[in-house]
């Protein structure tokens, strides 16, 4: 089975991924995605996170998109700043806008995304220092960064985030925010919910129009 080029097929579909669980330092496989989707007459590229984690299993995150339908904003790639040690891989963070014909007279819409691989054995929302918790806290401080310094407030949270639509802890309990994959089951056997994409129906509704 041709596994890269059915993962190519589908992400040339689309107009921007997240990408997670990816393996070794040297970004090699996500170059080896974007050229394949470019050789079949795609202009795609991506950004890569450093590797996060500990010595046992480090993984990097990752952002794809077609640039003749969006662009990554300049300099707003990061991986969350954790020095409490609340998560066991600190999300990354980007921001990206719509391309528009500059004859149109339409401003691009900007949003940013939350790109989030949970521990399974730190999810439990009945423990306030779980994973799945911390998560909210991270949502309301991005979210109060981008907005203080560039005005932006269309967050999209996504990701393995290891837990059903009910066990969103205090995610749930934030106004306005939802799971738009609702009770989708999201893994190989179609089993469980555990893949999520989170936004807030009050500020961010041209997700939904």
């Amino acid at each position: 089975v041709d596994v890269l080029g059915k993962i190519a097929e589908i992400v040339s579909t689309l107009d921007r991924v997240a990408v997670q669980e990816i393996m070794g330092e040297d970004g090699m496989s996500i170059r080896r995605l974007v050229a394949l989707i470019n050789q079949s007459g795609g202009i795609y590229a991506a950004t890569m996170s450093d590797p996060i984690g500990d010595d046992n299993r480090r993984e990097s995150y990752a952002f794809i998109w077609d640039q003749t339908r969006v662009e990554l904003v300049p300099n707003s790639s990061y991986v969350v700043l954790d020095n409490s040690d609340r998560m066991y891989r600190e999300p990354m963070v980007a921001s990206f806008q719509t391309r528009v014909p500059a004859a149109s007279g339409r401003r691009p819409f900007r949003f940013t995304l939350i790109n989030v691989h949970t521990d399974p054995d730190e999810v439990d929302p009945k423990r306030m220092d779980s994973e799945i918790n911390v998560l909210a806290d991270v949502f309301h401080r991005v979210r109060e960064y981008e907005f203080g310094h560039h005005g932006e407030d269309d967050f999209i949270l996504l990701g393995d985030l290891n837990v059903a639509t009910d066990r969103l802890g205090a995610l749930d309990q934030i106004p306005g925010v939802v799971s738009v994959a609702g009770d989708v089951m999201t893994n190989v056997t179609r089993s469980k919910t555990y893949d999520h994409i989170l936004i807030d129906r009050n500020v961010t509704r041209e997700y939904t129009e």
